[in-house]
């Protein structure tokens, strides 16, 4: 009671001190598993707390590859994995007020990273299964892993994932597709399906993270020449988000375009039903 007593102000301040605590901590809350398609006797996916690193391509790593009957990180199908905000989750389960305060400041700071085959079900299983609807209207940022190793999403696949967001998470601001490149630089989208991602408002800011093989970095790093490596990710990084950005900002055009046919549709049938209504007025008044 001594707590809640205190004046929200300090509450917030308190709040903002544990979550500088949750994401100082080197562990990230992992749900995984080996089938991405959650069936009716498909085993549930493992929730646990798993420490990792950052690689020199700002990529995270999980340190021990294994855990919870023996599934294998490495060979996992699927990963969603956000910052370890347990501790905050566990205070905000303690009464009403202290959850509407600090919910928000929860998920907002998640960072929910998912990588999948069928990335587009394992969006909608998160968003949709494990996250209230409450935690989704917070969420700010999401990254998609794209493992072309596997397959490609299709332009279908991708649309369909875009649409999803702009329902379940009203607030997002930054969405960061991560996937592999060669060494080579290619002034093209490495997937010209993301292209899909056009239709994504303009106030969701989408980053293009493209990292090089695991067997390609430890070579340059063996070679003292990450800096290559890291001019030519930075190169195709720059090329993926300017193309992009022309395909979004040629359908906000058309969006705008649309929207301001729409309302002077609207104005003219809006002076059409007053001139109808006052008809009878107006033919009186001529005699």
């Amino acid at each position: 009671m001594s707590f809640l007593i205190l004046p929200p102000e300090i509450r917030m301040i308190i709040y903002n001190i544990l979550l500088q605590s949750c994401l100082a901590s080197n562990t990230r809350i992992l749900y995984s598993g080996t089938n991405p398609l959650r069936c009716g006797d498909t085993p549930p996916s493992i929730r646990h707390q798993q420490s990792y690193h950052v690689d020199p391509q700002d990529r995270i790593y999980f340190l021990s590859s294994r855990i919870l009957y023996s599934i294998d990180i490495r060979k996992a199908t699927y990963k969603i994995h956000h910052s370890n905000l347990d501790d905050l989750l566990s205070i905000s389960a303690t009464c009403r007020l202290i959850r509407s305060e600090s919910l928000a400041l929860i998920w907002s700071n998640a960072d929910i990273h998912v990588k999948s085959p069928e990335f587009s079900n394992e969006l909608t299983w998160i968003l949709c299964n494990r996250l209230s609807w409450e935690a989704c209207n917070s969420i700010t940022t999401l990254h998609i892993h794209i493992n072309q190793k596997t397959r490609s999403p299709s332009h279908k696949e991708i649309t369909k994932s875009a649409g999803f967001l702009i329902c379940q998470l009203p607030q997002l601001k930054l969405l960061v597709v991560e996937m592999r490149i060669s060494y080579s630089p290619k002034k093209d989208l490495p997937i010209p399906e993301l292209l899909a991602l056009r239709i994504l408002p303009m106030r969701v800011t989408v980053k293009v993270h493209h990292y090089v093989s695991d067997w390609f970095l430890k070579r340059f790093l063996n070679a003292n020449r990450f800096q290559q490596v890291k001019n030519v990710r930075e190169a195709s990084n720059m090329w993926a988000e300017k193309v992009l950005l022309a395909a979004r900002e040629n359908v906000d055009l058309v969006h705008r375009k649309r929207r301001g046919e729409r309302d002077e549709k609207a104005k003219r049938d809006e002076v059409g039903e007053v001139l109808e209504d006052t008809l009878e007025m107006r033919s009186d008044m001529l005699g």
